[in-house]
């Protein structure tokens, strides 16, 4: 049974429910689930999860990220998205359906993107797909 409702902003050691499936920033004793850090509760049918309020990023498969083009290497570029972990947008993920020939200068240093997380390591670096330029706004 789970005692709190999606989106509720819980803190360490608040009781979120009994005999539940949990994910990150949880933990259980004797049968019972908590909270670990200060976040934010997603309750999807009898699994939860806390996202944390502060602190760093760590990427997961399927997530929509937005992020910061840091620089261009040989094969791709290397974006900031807020993770202590090398994330990476490879050449070849923006031609899947062209023959046409990526130039470095596709995307600048600097310039925002959302992209999705498609796969992540054993060691957590990260590589994205699908970026989208995002323009104007703040971050």
């Amino acid at each position: 049974m789970i005692n709190i409702e999606d989106r509720t902003f819980v803190y360490p050691g608040q009781l979120i429910g009994d005999d539940i499936r949990f994910d990150s920033n949880c933990f259980a004793e004797g049968g019972k689930v908590y909270s670990a850090v200060n976040g934010l509760a997603r309750v999807k049918g009898n699994a939860v999860e806390v996202i944390p309020s502060t602190g760093r990023y760590m990427p997961k498969e399927g997530d929509v990220v937005i992020g910061v083009v840091e620089e261009f290497q040989t094969a791709g570029w290397v974006v900031d998205i807020n993770s202590p972990y090398t994330c990476f947008m490879r050449a070849s993920e923006l031609n899947k359906n062209s023959d046409r020939r990526v130039d470095e200068k596709e995307y600048a240093p600097g310039e925002v993107i959302s992209a999705k997380v498609l796969t992540v390591n054993e060691v957590n670096d990260s590589n994205l797909t699908r970026p989208w330029k995002l323009d104007g706004g703040c971050i």
